[in-house]
């Protein structure tokens, strides 16, 4: 009797699989739309997820914002001259002078600012102003990267990186 009640109430097609596995059928069977609490579940997962992703997105745009270019200096004064006011990186060396000496580092007014005369890749000068106070080793480094742009007729920097001679470097020992 029991199982007749059951089989009134399941669609047609269910009745047939009903039949054929038994009462367990029934037992076993879970459908998402009889459940309430499944759908709420899978829909608070699903918000969850979607914000997820919208916060990865809106890091990923956020950071491509920021993202520079490593450029010489013409072409940082190219980019200038069109209204292009983005931040770039300029690759080069300190200017030396015949013996190898560090030639056009000039305090500023209060001591807590320094220009320099910076040589890119394509052998190109430049007096490059830095606001802040000169970092360690900055006339030991090898390469120095400023990260800034032009104001009139002079590269201001935000961010001087310095790669310094390595101390790993191999070197001859001469033995005696």
């Amino acid at each position: 009797m029991r199982r007749q009640v059951l089989l009134q109430r399941l669609r047609p097609s269910e009745k047939l699989q009903a039949r054929c596995k038994g009462n367990d059928y029934n037992k076993q069977r879970k459908v998402p739309s009889d459940n309430k609490n499944y759908d709420k579940r899978m829909k608070k997962s699903h918000i969850f997820l979607l914000i997820v992703i919208a916060i990865a997105v809106g890091v990923v745009i956020s950071t491509a914002g920021d993202a520079s270019s490593y450029v010489n200096f013409k072409t940082a004064r190219e980019m200038k001259d069109r209204g292009d006011d983005n931040m770039v990186h300029v690759v080069g060396e300190l200017k030396k002078d015949d013996q190898g000496r560090i030639v056009g580092i000039t305090p500023g007014e209060n001591r807590l600012s320094f220009s320099f005369i910076m040589v890119d890749d394509h052998q190109q000068e430049q007096l490059v102003v830095y606001k802040k106070p000169m970092p360690t080793d900055f006339t030991k480094s090898e390469k120095v990267v400023v990260v800034g742009n032009y104001h009139n007729e002079t590269f201001v920097a935000d961010k001087i990186l310095l790669k310094c001679p390595s101390k790993y470097e191999e070197t001859q020992i001469q033995a005696n």
